[in-house]
């Protein structure tokens, strides 16, 4: 029986104290955590913890209050979660979500077929 190579350790990429606060301003400006992640070669949790320690308030992940009032008119108009959501950019669960909050009432899965 042969052994399993140890696995290669990763580099971590370490960012500077500038790079930090470019992270802090593209995220300010309207940047995704996901696109900064790219961006910098870094994890999504890294990016997090960089704007955590510059004490930014993280934007409410999905769909602005815009998307939504759009959300509901299609959903309304008998367009899918999943069909939304690929015109927006999230999930199908996160426009569920969304919409559940604002009251939408949700039909069947098959209701709009019908």
């Amino acid at each position: 029986m042969t052994r399993a190579a140890p696995p290669i350790p990763r580099r971590c990429t370490q960012l500077s104290a500038e790079q930090s606060q470019e992270v802090v301003a593209d995220y300010q400006t309207g940047a995704r955590v996901k696109e900064l992640a790219v961006k910098y070669r870094i994890s999504r949790e890294t990016v997090s913890k960089h704007l955590r320690r510059h004490e930014v308030t993280p934007r409410k992940v999905g769909l602005d209050e815009r998307q939504i009032k759009e959300a509901i008119r299609l959903y309304e108009q008998g367009d899918s979660l999943a069909t939304i959501g690929k015109r927006m950019g999230v999930t199908a669960h996160t426009v569920r979500s969304r919409l559940v909050e604002v009251g939408v009432r949700m039909r069947s899965s098959y209701e709009h077929l019908l």
